[in-house]
């Protein structure tokens, strides 16, 4: 008698054909009948006794799993598969910068991935890209993650992750007591109110900065000057704010006084403004003393009295700005001539007339008389005696007095010659 056995019927399915080196895990699901006992084979010189065995391959490559299955005879069937082990790209890329400012911020990619050949970004922000080098700015400080993954031509991937961060901006601002003032005794003072700064620089525009929160600056000179503040981070992030101010020229008030001291008889002194300024126009504001004030460039002026005025003049810029001039002017007093006459009339034969100074002054003195007698004759004597006429007539005889001030003031009176019978 001879006996046949029964073959077995190998038999088995995978769970995928084909998958990426990263991860892989080949699932094999034995369907064979007949056999009680396995051999596997998987191409890598790794086999297996187990019924199902699961595959985990090291390298990429094309692979052969074999299933022999065997009876209690030691009947056998075979069966082969293949399994294709893809490669995984390797994901690389560099940024520009780990870390920026929010103003401004631009991050470029360079992708230094090898065996991709399509891309997927995503910024931590919500935002994506499929570039290959995407550039990236954010529109809110923070931390963020850049996470870049490189797929190839068989679906197979490789992810890089890196954190950038985005500092926050700080806000520079400041206001100023007064944004023009007048050059002489100038200064501006800067209150400071930005937010999210540790440190501060100032520019005032002449070349002159300062890293004080709240500086004040002064001026020599005047014209338009440009604050700038510049608010800096910790991390070094800047904000910029400039405010611009006039420094406006004082004007030089002077005049001139056509004479500035004058008898008060007749007394007209004339004031003439020789103010200046750099820049702008002039008004003016006249003083003269006694209740008397005027708005114009030149004037004239009689006084009432006697006396010594201050004059002031108030040149006004355009802008406001001021400067002030003082001069003194003396009206003298005029003095005032009289005489007396001992006999104002008197005969021919043996006439003699004799004249009293009775002239006054309210300051100072007479320190000059001029005497006309009417007779061709004169005298600078104060009370001259002894004037005779030579012929009867009537004779106007005058008086000049003149003042140590050199005003003067004159008197006239008669005297009479009478002739004999």
């Amino acid at each position: 008698n001879i006996t046949v056995h029964p073959q077995p019927v190998a038999a088995f399915s995978l769970n995928s054909s084909a998958q990426c080196l990263r991860g892989n895990s080949f699932a094999t699901t034995n369907s064979s009948s007949g056999a009680t006992s396995y051999n596997w084979s998987f191409g890598d010189g790794t086999t297996s006794t187990a019924n199902s065995p699961t595959k985990t391959y090291s390298a990429s490559g094309t692979y052969t799993i074999r299933l022999i299955a065997i009876t209690g005879n030691s009947c056998r069937d075979t069966l082969t598969r293949s399994v294709s082990v893809n490669p995984n790209p390797t994901a690389a890329f560099s940024l520009s910068s780990s870390a920026q400012c929010l103003q401004g911020n631009s991050f470029s990619v360079t992708n230094s991935s090898s065996g991709a050949t399509s891309y997927s970004w995503s910024f931590g922000d919500g935002s994506s890209s499929t570039a290959a080098s995407p550039t990236k700015a954010y529109s809110t400080a923070g931390t963020y993650t850049v996470r870049l993954v490189a797929f190839n031509s068989s679906g197979c991937s490789d992810t890089l992750t890196r954190n950038i961060t985005v500092h926050p901006q700080p806000v520079a601002a400041f206001s100023l007591n007064s944004s023009a003032q007048c050059l002489r005794g100038n200064i501006f003072t800067t209150t400071n109110s930005s937010s999210g700064a540790t440190s501060y620089n100032w520019s005032f525009g002449d070349g002159t900065t300062s890293t004080a929160n709240n500086p004040t600056k002064t001026y020599s000179a005047a014209g338009t000057y440009n604050i700038r503040l510049i608010a800096i981070t910790g991390n070094s992030c800047r904000d910029t704010l400039t405010r611009s101010v006039s420094v406006n020229p004082n004007p030089t008030a002077s005049f001139t006084v056509s004479n500035n001291a004058q008898c008060f008889r007749g007394n007209r002194f004339v004031f003439n403004s020789t103010s200046t300024v750099s820049a702008g126009s002039l008004s003016y504001a006249w003083n003269f003393g006694g209740g008397r004030t005027s708005s114009n460039g030149r004037d004239s002026l009689t006084y009432a009295d006697t006396g010594t005025y201050r004059v002031r003049l108030i040149a006004i810029t355009s802008a406001g700005c001021r400067d002030t001039a003082f001069s003194n002017v003396v009206v003298y007093p005029q003095g005032t001539a009289d005489f007396s006459i001992a006999a104002a009339a008197q005969c021919l034969r043996g006439n003699s007339f004799s004249f009293t100074d009775n002239s006054r002054v309210g300051s100072g003195s007479i320190n000059a008389y001029d005497w006309r007698f009417g007779n061709g004759n004169t005298s600078t004597q104060r009370n001259p005696t002894g004037v005779v006429y030579a012929s009867a007539g009537t004779y106007n005889v005058r008086l000049i007095t003149r003042t140590s001030n050199n005003c003067r003031d004159t008197i006239t009176r008669s005297v009479t010659v009478k002739a004999h019978p």
